[in-house]
């Protein structure tokens, strides 16, 4: 059995497709902003959610597609029976498993610390689950934000 599913759009299109460049990613922290409002997640949750897309979409622009550029794909659905968010990111870049990467040493001190990791430690910190596959040369990571109660 199926289970019931909100579909978000983009300007009437199922997905937002943008070239995956730095510069763009204010089209889509707008939209997912505007998603986080509309589902009333509180502050401190949409805030996670928008930091998490940052370092997603930065990721991809900066090294899915080495000197060149490409597309990224972001879907966006509520699952209102688990009260879920999922933000999916699809790009035809490098394949890369974000969930195999070193978890960063955190406890050495600034100047001990290996660069790079840092990021990715802290999506996996603020959403509720990450998820990786590779499909047909596609990367697909899937961010998922439970929404909270008053109660929660």
């Amino acid at each position: 059995m199926e289970r019931p599913v909100r579909h978000f759009q983009f300007d009437g299109e199922a997905q937002l497709v943008i070239e995956a460049v730095r510069d763009n990613f204010p089209v889509l922290r707008e939209w997912i902003a505007g998603i986080a409002d509309e589902l009333q997640f509180q502050a401190r949750e949409k805030k996670q959610i928008l930091i998490a897309c940052d370092e997603i979409f930065t990721n991809i622009s900066i090294y899915a597609y080495g000197e060149n550029t490409g597309k990224v794909t972001v879907q966006a659905d509520y699952f209102p029976a688990e009260q879920e968010l999922h933000i999916v990111f699809s790009d035809n870049g490098i394949a890369f498993d974000p969930l195999k990467s070193e978890a960063p040493d955190i406890q050495s001190s600034l100047a001990e610390r290996k660069v790079g990791g840092l990021g990715l430690f802290m999506v996996k910190k603020m959403m509720d689950a990450v998820t990786y596959t590779r499909q047909n040369d596609c990367n697909i990571l899937t961010l998922i934000k439970k929404l909270k109660t008053e109660n929660q």
